[in-house]
């Protein structure tokens, strides 16, 4: 979005029309690459430029724009779009229900009156030994590289394995893991073909 200092905003919706309106050309999208055009004022030359303004809107709001963004919905494609809307299903982590999931729902329910999509499956998270989230942010997992340097691959990978299978690592027990892999074994055989066809 580009603003003047009076009332003027230009919201730019393609690339081509930033490219029309500054006269730059424009190669990468990212922040110091736009942050220096600026695109005179229709009202006249009195009345200066308009520069981009320093606010980055919510990231989750891009991500729940993704059915519509990837086809560039509804500039185009939009048979396409009315054949694949709602989406059959959306895997992720626990953790992107306030994210991902919630901004996918409340587009798709705004913009069409209608679900993103139509099935959902959340893993749960990995816990840190102290029972809280592991988090990039709090740095409480194992050096991945670390683990490997000192103990090789085939160590990692049959502990991974132990892990994943051992009751004690799971708060509903082996039954509930088994049936999450039978699910996710259905899904490889019957869906995912389906989905290489598509595209």
């Amino acid at each position: 979005m580009w603003i003047s200092k009076g009332v003027e905003v230009i919201v730019m919706d393609s690339v081509e029309k930033l490219e029309k309106l500054s006269g730059a050309k424009v190669f990468d999208l990212h922040r110091q690459n736009i942050d220096h055009i600026t695109v005179p004022s229709t009202r006249g030359p009195e009345f200066g430029v308009l520069r981009r303004i320093d606010d980055v809107f919510d990231c989750w709001f891009a991500s729940g724009s993704m059915p519509y963004a990837y086809i560039h919905y509804p500039f185009e494609n939009v048979e396409l779009f009315e054949k694949k809307i709602p989406g059959l299903f959306v895997a992720e982590g626990l953790d992107q229900t306030r994210g991902w999931f919630y901004t996918l729902m409340v587009l798709s329910i705004a913009l069409l009156g209608a679900p993103a999509f139509r099935n959902l499956i959340c893993s749960g998270l990995v816990l840190a030994e102290d029972g809280k989230k592991m988090s990039k942010r709090l740095k409480n997992y194992p050096s991945p590289m670390k683990s490997l340097m000192t103990t090789g691959l085939p160590y990692v990978s049959k502990r991974m394995e132990f892990l994943v299978l051992s009751k004690m690592s799971f708060s509903h027990g082996i039954m509930h893991i088994g049936s999450l892999f039978r699910m996710q074994k259905d899904l490889s055989v019957k869906v995912l073909p389906h989905l290489f066809l598509i595209f």
